[in-house]
């Protein structure tokens, strides 16, 4: 088709199925990973240019190394697809910068969909792990839906954490940027939007070291970061943060001054206006 219009084509990598692949054995389409693979290099190869933008971390280190992909690459700072909405924006500039201080409660908190691939299901195992009877109080706050809600809710009675673990469902926008400042940490396993949402807030994060945000975010800097399914070391990292005021609020600092240095709208502007430069 591009050949009888000559037309570009411009395609842009939304995800990293070979992560998929290793952690659940399935293919984003359902189809044969094998399959999916031969698609996904006849993509790359009729494609005119593949465009990523550094605000997506891993991706572009990843797509440098496919030999179908790596001489059409297109790389600019962010696109709009790596940006918060707009929405969110005009309610998180309302808010004052994360406190980082101490309470009775520790309150971590997840923004994303429930479902299978997104790992939701680690972090009920986590608060299983966290201890019950000493201060601070761990709870946390699922907010999203999605098929696997069900599941996790029986998880999370059979390991007799269902008293700290809210499922509170969808929430829009002003009620998340309130929840996240409500928060003391953004729990990721693999989220995208929510968590460049948290950073922009300056929550502090603890994060697989996985996907997309490898290569972007720094253990111990901005985000404390560990191994993909190591639930035990998950735990750590909380009960580290809950005790370490000082690490809090460097976290809080770095991963808000990232933020706004990939996820802006002049950011986004600009690198816009250098992909139409690049395609036209």
């Amino acid at each position: 088709m591009r050949w009888l219009l000559g037309a570009q084509i411009i395609i842009m990598s939304v995800s990293i199925p070979e992560q998929l692949y290793q952690d659940h054995h399935l293919s984003l389409s359902r189809l044969p990973s094998w399959l999916e693979r031969l698609f996904i290099a006849l993509t790359y190869r009729a494609a005119h240019r593949i465009l990523t933008c550094r605000a997506f971390g891993a991706f572009v280190p990843i797509l440098s190394r496919n030999p179908l992909a790596k001489d059409k690459l297109l790389v600019v700072d962010t696109l709009p697809s790596a940006m918060p909405t707009e929405a969110f924006f005009q309610w998180a500039t309302t808010f004052p910068a994360h406190s980082g201080k101490p309470a009775p409660v520790f309150r971590l908190i997840y923004v994303g969909r429930l479902h299978v691939e997104k790992l939701v299901e680690d972090l009920i195992q986590v608060m299983a792990l966290l201890p019950r009877h000493t201060a601070p109080r761990f709870v946390l706050k699922l907010i999203g839906d999605g098929p696997d809600r069900h599941r996790l809710e029986a998880m999370a009675k059979d390991l007799g954490v269902q008293d700290i673990v809210e499922f509170a469902g969808y929430y829009p926008n002003e009620r998340v940027a309130e929840e996240l400042m409500a928060a003391d940490c953004f729990l990721s396993p693999l989220t995208g939007t929510s968590l460049r949402e948290a950073a922009l807030l300056g929550v502090p994060i603890i994060v697989y070291e996985r996907d997309w945000v490898v290569g972007l975010l720094t253990h111990g800097e901005n985000a404390l970061m560990v191994t993909s399914r190591d639930i035990d070391a998950m735990a750590r990292g909380v009960m580290r943060l809950a005790e370490d005021e000082a690490l809090r609020r460097r976290l809080s600092e770095n991963i808000r001054t990232l933020a706004q240095q990939l996820w802006t709208f002049d950011k986004l502007n600009t690198s816009l206006a250098q992909i139409h430069d690049a395609v036209r």
